[in-house]
């Protein structure tokens, strides 16, 4: 049986050789000098705040062109035509971060219903990402998930005004056919984030999903939370909707937890992490009638194995979206696509100056620090070679395949 998702003549049809080439650049950077890199992502940050020259026309041609759609709505037209040409989805995700007064809060809550409102004609881009932190303050979410009990009158008269802008968001998405996918956070807000996850989703999944709630598995409690939570939306009527992934914070949960001496709530082994992971996508196959689900992983494994299971009971898929980051795992995602699946690309826009700490973040994520550049790279390199070579490839070479091919 041949592996699944290493045609990359198919997950990268849509790519120039030139975009490749800067791909190779970004991710041998990544892998062999991971600590300069992310330093100079970092000192560009800075550059860029102090507009130093060419810094702007720098960063976006070594990242921001990779792993972003564009400044602006329009801008991503292009990317978002593309990558349906290919039958792949966008999840569209206006990508501002560190905001943290109640005005850029308000502007937040605007610029993301007038995306969902941009869109509504467009149903290649079916679902909006969005974080509570974008429209909410940090603290506020923190104290109101260590003990709700204490929060003052203002604090309760923030949290119904947060709710009223989740709740806006929520009504714009559902008039639109849209979906909303609430990103997931740090472990000491995160209850903040299920109790207000689980009103809307008691409220507006009835017909379908408008709502995902995140779960992150590389949290010991997050497979038993995604059961208690399921569980409540059921018994109230309503669809439940997940979004699983493997998580973004274990070194500041772990640092966190050694600051302040308790136990760290992540889970001990990468192998724990994808057991959780596996156990949870199961078990959201399992109750596929009644539970929406989004597999947002870069993982083969965890991709193949749904992908196998799916194939061998014939479990329909209307209920089961699949999800990568736009600039990573493209023989994933557009794979997936060519075999029918609801295959995604989130791709994230807003200027360069604003969208410069998720590049960071996704620099530090694929560093040889971590190890995620050494499959991209792979990737990349292997279909340069075939490109060179004028190799073409067999159209049925690297397709999923069952475990009875």
């Amino acid at each position: 049986m041949q592996r699944p998702f290493q045609n990359t003549a198919v997950g990268f049809d849509y790519k120039s050789v030139s975009q490749l080439k800067k791909a190779r650049f970004l991710f041998l950077a990544l892998k062999h000098f991971p600590r300069t890199s992310i330093a100079l992502a970092w000192l560009g940050y800075y550059a860029l705040k102090g507009r130093l020259p060419f810094t702007r026309s720098l960063i976006r041609n070594i990242f921001f062109e990779h792993f972003c759609g564009g400044e602006t709505i329009e801008g991503c037209a292009p990317v978002i035509r593309k990558l349906s040409l290919y039958n792949v989805a966008t999840a569209l995700d206006f990508g501002v971060e560190g905001k943290n007064t109640a005005q850029e809060h308000l502007m937040m809550v605007n610029e993301i219903v007038e995306t969902i409102i941009h869109v509504r004609e467009e149903p290649e881009v079916p679902v909006i990402p969005i974080k509570l932190t974008a429209i909410a303050s940090f603290e506020l979410l923190e104290k109101y998930s260590h003990d709700k009990t204490t929060l003052s009158s203002e604090e309760k008269a923030q949290i119904q005004r947060l709710r009223e802008r989740l709740d806006l968001i929520c009504t714009t998405a559902m008039r639109a056919n849209k979906t909303i996918y609430l990103d997931a956070e740090e472990s000491w807000i995160q209850p903040a984030l299920d109790d207000l996850a689980l009103e809307m989703m008691v409220k507006f999944n009835k017909q379908r999903a408008v709502l995902f709630n995140t779960y992150q598995l590389y949290l010991k409690s997050s497979f038993d939370r995604l059961k208690t939570h399921r569980e409540l939306c059921i018994a109230q009527g309503s669809f439940f909707a997940a979004k699983l992934v493997r998580g973004a914070y274990m070194e500041k949960e772990n640092l966190r937890a050694r600051k302040l001496g308790y136990e760290t709530p992540v889970q001990p082994a990468k192998i724990m992490t994808d057991m959780a992971y596996n156990d949870a996508m199961m078990y959201c196959l399992l109750h596929h009638k009644d539970t929406f689900f989004c597999l947002a992983t870069h993982n083969t494994e965890s991709s193949w194995k749904m992908v196998n299971t799916i194939k061998e009971d014939r479990t329909p898929t209307d209920h089961i979206h699949f999800c990568q980051l736009y600039g990573m795992s493209d023989p994933i995602t557009f794979a997936l696509a060519k075999e029918g699946f609801f295959a995604m690309k989130y791709v994230p826009f807003g200027k360069i100056e604003d969208t410069y700490p998720y590049m960071i973040r996704r620099a530090e994520e694929n560093s040889g620090l971590t190890g995620s550049t050494h499959q991209e790279l792979q990737w990349v390199t292997e279909e340069l070679n075939r490109r060179k070579s004028g190799i073409s490839s067999s159209p049925h070479k690297g397709h999923i395949q069952t475990s009875s091919s």
